[in-house]
C-alpha cells in the first residue's frame, strides 16, 4: 500500500498486523512509515522512539527516529544526537545489520562514511546485490552519484530486483533518492528482465 501511495490503507494494514503481533518491529516500523507519509511526523517520531527503547541495539530504529526528527520535525540537533547514539550501538561495521556509514555521514564524518562503504563492498560476500544496494544508498546520500550508479549496476547484475527501493523509496535518508532521474532509470531499464 505504501509503495502505491495508499497511505491510509497502509496504516490500517499495519494496525491489523499489530493487533495480531503486538511486538512486531516490522509492523511497528510500517505503521510509523505510514504516519510519516501522512505528514503525522510527531506521532511517527514517538513510535520510532518506542522502537529504539524496545530494541536499542537495532541501528535501523535510530535511523527511522533521526529521520523523523530531521526531515519531519526539522529538529536537526535531536537528529544528530540520535545518529551519535547510533554510532555507539553500531560499533561493529562488519555485522550484516550495520548501518554505521549512514550515522557517520549524517554527523559530518563523510570520509569515514565513504571508507565504510568501501569496506562493506570489499569484505562482504554479496550474492543477491543487497550489499551493493546499501553502498549505493550511502554514496547517493554522500553526493557521489557515479559511485552510487556503479553500485546499483553491480546490484542489478547480481539480481537485485526490489523496484520500490530502486525507484521510489525515500525512507530514513537511507535510499537512492538523490540520484533518482534519467541515468538511474536508464540503468534499471537495461535490466528490466529481472523485474518480469
Amino acid at each position: 500500500c505504501r509503495a502505491q501511495k495508499r497511505y491510509d490503507q497502509a496504516l490500517q494494514a499495519a494496525d491489523i498486523a499489530l493487533e495480531k503481533l503486538p511486538q512486531s518491529q516490522e509492523a511497528t516500523a510500517q505503521k510509523g512509515l505510514a504516519l510519516f507519509s501522512l505528514g503525522k511526523f510527531q506521532k511517527a517520531s514517538e513510535l520510532f522512539g518506542e522502537m529504539v527503547m524496545d530494541n536499542p541495539n537495532s541501528p535501523y530504529n535510530y535511523m527511522l527516529q533521526a529521520w523523523a526528527q530531521n526531515d519531519g520535525l526539522k529538529k536537526d540537533a535531536a537528529a544528530k544526537a540520535l545518529y551519535k547514539r547510533m554510532l555507539d550501538v553500531d560499533a561493529d561495521w562488519s555485522k550484516p545489520s550495520s548501518l554505521r556509514g549512514f550515522s557517520l555521514l549524517f554527523t559530518g564524518k563523510t570520509d569515514q562514511a565513504i571508507k565504510w562503504a568501501e569496506q562493506i563492498l570489499r569484505e562482504n560476500i554479496d550474492t543477491d546485490g543487497s550489499v551493493n544496494y546499501t553502498a549505493a544508498c550511502l554514496y547517493a546520500q554522500a553526493g557521489e552519484a557515479e559511485k552510487a550508479l556503479e553500485c546499483v549496476e553491480s546490484a542489478l547484475n547480481k539480481g537485485y530486483a526490489n523496484r520500490f527501493n530502486l525507484t521510489d523509496n525515500d525512507d530514513a535518508r537511507m535510499n537512492l533518492a538523490p540520484i533518482h532521474g534519467e541515468k538511474l532509470n536508464k540503468l534499471i531499464s537495461n535490466y528490466s528482465y529481472i523485474f518480469e
